[in-house]
């Protein structure tokens, strides 16, 4: 299956002859039954989702411009369902979950933009569990989180690749950076 997010046209780009699946904040193809022209079998409607990762038959995304988090079940690809939406991720822009499934990892992309871990073993009880910024890192953004095992691999715009040993989501921890930016004062 693929996963379409941001999707705002009914036609393609070019010149309109071909269909495009249409003004669906969340839109499920079907890529087994025709490789060559996916079918949608699935979709949601309900916020601009500019972000999403999946784990089993939990699908979260990130609603970057109401500082929201959601949860579906994709155990129906033909009609996923919200599980929950929580607050509190200002300019919800990535997340990926630990390998285990009990922990959410979200990026804010905005000043101030700290990566959160929240904990996901209950998604009726959905709970913010740590915070994390580089220091000095207040006037700036991180972006993209990608998980591997108990590291957490951020990049961060002018504080390049950040690692973040997350064996305990509940204290995360930078081991290792890849600084791309010179830093000045007053830029």
């Amino acid at each position: 299956y693929l996963y379409v997010i941001g999707s705002v046209e009914y036609q393609d780009a070019n010149d309109g002859s071909v269909p495009a699946w249409g003004r669906n904040d969340l839109i499920i193809l079907d890529l087994v039954s025709n490789p060559e022209n996916p079918e949608i079998i699935g979709s949601w409607n309900g916020d601009y989702l500019h972000d999403v990762c999946i784990h089993e038959d939990i699908l979260y995304g990130c609603g970057i411009e109401t500082h929201r988090m959601y949860a579906f079940n994709i155990s129906d690809k033909t009609n996923p369902q919200k599980i929950t939406e929580w607050s509190g991720v200002p300019s919800a822009h990535a997340c990926w979950v630990s390998e285990d499934g009990n922990t959410l990892f979200t990026g804010s992309e905005t000043t101030n933009g700290h990566i959160m871990s929240w904990d996901v073993m209950d998604l009726g009880n959905v709970n913010l569990i740590d915070e994390w910024l580089p220091p000095n890192g207040e006037n700036w953004s991180t972006h993209n989180l990608f998980v591997k095992g108990n590291y957490l691999y951020s990049s961060y715009y002018v504080y390049g690749l950040q690692i973040l040993d997350i064996s305990d989501p509940s204290s995360m921890e930078n081991i290792a950076y890849y600084d791309t930016y010179d830093e000045t004062s007053g830029s």
